[in-house]
């Protein structure tokens, strides 16, 4: 998803606690697993909740001066692999079947 950094911002602003886990009740996870609130002016005046509060959870981010580029999940089940190596990337470990690329 791509948002304006303004809509971005405010956003980003309006965090709460995310869901309480029953493996740690002391509230600290809920701490880390932020979820944003959604201002009810980005709402459609039409749409079924219009009124109701909605959220938002922001797993990454690459912020620029103008734009956000945010990788967002709504319902948690969003997985992030990261991969590194001592070589530049080519085009071709992008290619399924390719060595790098195993899924």
């Amino acid at each position: 998803m791509v948002l304006p950094r303004a809509e971005f911002d405010l956003i980003t602003s309006l965090s709460v606690p995310g869901p309480f886990s029953k493996k740690d009740p002391s509230k600290a996870e809920a701490e880390q697993l932020r979820k944003y609130l959604i201002p009810l002016s980005f709402n459609e005046p039409l749409s079924r909740k219009a009124k109701e509060q909605h959220y938002i959870q922001i797993y990454a981010a690459i912020v620029c001066p103008t734009i956000v580029f945010v990788i967002v999940d709504f319902s948690r089940l969003v997985q992030l692999f990261i991969t590194s190596r001592d070589q530049p990337w080519t085009a071709d470990d992008f290619q399924v079947g390719s060595k790098v690329i195993t899924n």
